[in-house]
């Protein structure tokens, strides 16, 4: 019998916004001071970032994330909810989580034009990949169509000539006979 509560490890059940996988410039600043570094994701949740030091789970926290488009930063008040270091070889490095509490005056909205952007180049990459994919599909089946016609016309002769010998044949032996 199952429970009405949700598993923390389904995070198709922790996860209310897509997550974009884009590297940005990111700046965090908590009590301990400041971490820079890289976003792995962002959404409108949050950020995760790969930085050189680790941060204090649960430490409030301003992250600054540096769009391409350039303009001021989108400045986001959170808390740190990650802080892992990460197996890389030969470098250490660390995972952070922040999770967005508030985000500073327009920033939120210029955050989700700058993900619908990415969201509408990502569907155009799929639209363009399965374009491709379906012209490759045609271009295999008019090939193998193609090889089927061949085959057969290579069949057809075949047969007429095992005809006109055989008929060859029979002519031969009538007069033969």
């Amino acid at each position: 019998m199952r429970s009405g509560r949700k598993r923390l490890t389904d995070h198709a059940e922790r996860r209310r916004r897509i997550r974009f996988r884009v590297t940005l410039p990111i700046r965090i600043r908590t009590n301990d001071g400041e971490l820079q570094g890289q976003t792995r994701n962002v959404s409108l949740l949050g950020a995760s970032a790969v930085t050189e030091r680790p941060a204090s789970q649960a430490a409030s926290a301003t992250a600054e994330i540096d769009l391409p488009s350039g303009g001021p930063p989108i400045r986001i008040e959170g808390t740190i909810v990650r802080s892992i270091p990460l197996n890389l070889p030969g470098e250490t490095k660390y995972e952070v989580g922040v999770f967005a509490l508030k985000y500073q005056d327009r920033d939120e909205t210029r955050l989700s034009q700058y993900l619908d952007q990415l969201q509408m180049a990502e569907y155009a990459a799929v639209r363009a990949g399965y374009k491709a994919l379906q012209a490759k599909i045609r271009r295999r089946q008019a090939r193998k169509r193609a090889l089927l016609l061949a085959r057969r016309r290579r069949q057809a002769r075949r047969r007429a000539r095992q005809r006109r010998r055989a008929a060859a044949a029979r002519r031969r032996s009538r007069r033969h006979a």
